[in-house]
């Protein structure tokens, strides 16, 4: 896979690691694999944000993503749980939100 060089230091950090395993957690192999979770979280977040999603809990419909915006990555890896509802709703699906800067 290649590691961009425009995603934020951390994850290409976690990628340059080539990690074969990261139990409970599936790691994209391109930038498209969990779109259909971003795009759920931008439907159901009431917050407006937009998601790289790069990696998927093996367990459970959980996610993990780093905001991208027209600024570039934000700092933050958000952890969150879509419904994948076909409308949105009032409430936030983010369990999880870290600071990685």
């Amino acid at each position: 896979m290649e590691i961009k060089k425009e995603w934020p230091n951390q994850l290409r950090w976690l990628f340059t690691l080539r990690l074969k395993t990261f139990t409970p957690w599936y790691l994209f192999t391109n930038e498209s694999e969990f779109q259909f979770a971003a795009d759920a979280f931008e439907k159901e977040d009431p917050s407006g944000k937009k998601l790289l999603v790069f990696a998927r809990r093996q367990d459970m419909e959980d996610f993990a993503g780093i905001e991208v915006s027209e600024k570039g990555f934000g700092e933050s890896v958000i952890y969150f749980h879509p419904s994948f509802r076909k409308t949105g709703q009032n409430n936030t699906i983010i369990k999880y939100e870290v600071s990685v800067a």
